[in-house]
């Protein structure tokens, strides 16, 4: 198979990376049991890894980055608040700016959700062979290293 080929081949299979983490993201799967065991759903989930990524954030920012008019993300906010997950912080200097950072409480969350994300990918992928695991490794790697590079790419979490 020539490099055009390839590249073709990869185009027509990156889709599927999306539809397996939406696959995997939704009802009976383990993740999604362990964040419903938390009481919180998939947006809240979003919206904290946001908060996270990028640090502290406005409702215009929050409802810009998951294309949600922003009387959803002060419903989504509002609910993280009461779990203790995130807090508002007004601007001193313009009351009507409202940022929304993460909480202890809300990391706390998130570590136990990702922890929940990792064992079921890792039970799923256990049985199949080193060579492939190997090889899924490497092009997650790959995956990691061209998202970094995007100079439009603005997360920050860290392993």
């Amino acid at each position: 198979m020539n490099k055009n080929e390839m590249i073709k081949q990869i185009e027509q299979n990156v889709y599927f990376v999306h539809v397996f983490f939406r696959h995997f993201l939704k009802p009976p799967h383990l993740f999604i049991k362990k964040l419903n065991m938390l009481n919180i759903s998939p947006s809240e989930i979003q919206m904290l890894f946001l908060v996270m990524d990028n640090g502290r954030c406005t409702m215009t920012e929050l409802s810009r980055a998951m294309h949600i008019p922003k009387s959803n993300v002060t419903s989504i906010v509002a609910k993280l608040i009461e779990l203790d997950c995130v807090e508002r912080i007004y601007d001193p200097n313009d009351r009507r700016r409202i940022y929304v950072d993460i909480t202890k409480t809300g990391k706390a969350l998130l570590r136990k959700g990702q922890e929940g994300f990792e064992k079921a990918m890792a039970d799923m992928i256990k049985n199949y062979p080193d060579e492939q695991i190997t090889r899924l490794s490497k092009i997650l790697e790959m995956m990691r290293e061209m998202l970094e590079a995007d100079p439009e790419y603005t997360g920050k979490r860290q392993r």
